[in-house]
């Protein structure tokens, strides 16, 4: 995995996380959440997915190399939990 739960805490409000990792409206710790972690694990794949498409694309195989890749894989991890927040904001 190439962010943690932690990273995510660091970069958005923990209390948004928590309502978006809780189930029936009981917020959950976004730390120790099983829905985070799977997240994560998700936007690693994804990551690693692209990666091995190689072509000229954000994540090629070369450039992944060059990298440590914890840019990346953050801000795809990050951009789903903000279409998440989005998503709830929008039907409430």
């Amino acid at each position: 995995m190439y962010a943690t739960a932690d990273d995510l805490v660091t970069r958005y409000d923990r209390a948004l996380l928590a309502d978006l990792a809780g189930d029936d409206a009981a917020p959950t710790d976004p730390v120790s959440s099983a829905r985070v972690l799977r997240a994560l694990e998700g936007a690693s794949g994804e990551v690693n997915a692209a990666a091995r498409l190689g072509g000229s694309g954000k994540y090629n195989r070369r450039r992944k190399d060059q990298r440590t890749g914890q840019g990346t894989a953050r801000h795809a991890v990050t951009s789903r939990f903000r279409n998440a927040a989005m998503r709830a904001a929008e039907t409430s």
